[in-house]
């Protein structure tokens, strides 16, 4: 009996968040004008990384596969963009929030890093749209990893002139 009170008691001062689940997401990410695959990838593994410290990621695999078979069910050819689409592989997977990175390369001008994190209730956050100046794989992953603070779950504050 002591040892049933005793574990009783050990649950009860244990923080609620401390065995809290994680929400379930999945992240897309698009790049225009970068043929680079091993930046694609240096630059994917990086969001990986930052939004697996606040969400449940689905894998790479489960979102490409679940992307071929909505994309032939409602015949469409790009299921990257298509809001339809993106809404319907997220029902499937059942995850909480879907993440929407696109990474526009401009040249000269710079890089346009545009990130919106969508609820399954239809609920988007305004996106947000950096531009990343003479920009390098470092300067770069230190914006994504702003924008992923900016846009991880529960997060309601300004910051430097993003709102969620």
């Amino acid at each position: 009996m002591r040892f049933l009170i005793l574990l009783v008691c050990v649950f009860l001062a244990i923080p609620v968040k401390a065995y809290a689940l994680k929400p379930r997401a999945m992240l897309l990410v698009d790049f225009f004008s970068y043929e680079d695959e091993s930046g694609k990838r240096s630059i994917e593994n990086h969001l990986e990384a930052e939004f697996s410290r606040h969400y449940e990621l689905k894998s790479k695999g489960e979102v490409e596969d679940m992307k071929i078979k909505v994309a032939d069910k409602i015949d469409t050819d790009d299921c990257e963009s298509d809001k339809k689409c993106i809404k319907m592989m997220g029902d499937r997977l059942m995850v909480d929030y879907t993440l929407i990175f696109e990474i526009v390369v401009l040249g000269a001008e710079g890089w346009n890093i545009k990130g919106e994190r969508q609820k399954r209730d239809g609920f988007t956050t305004a996106p947000i749209s950096e531009v990343c100046q003479n920009c390098t794989l470092s300067k770069l992953r230190q914006i994504l990893s702003e924008m992923v603070i900016s846009l991880k779950p529960g997060d309601n504050l300004v910051r430097i002139g993003k709102s969620t």
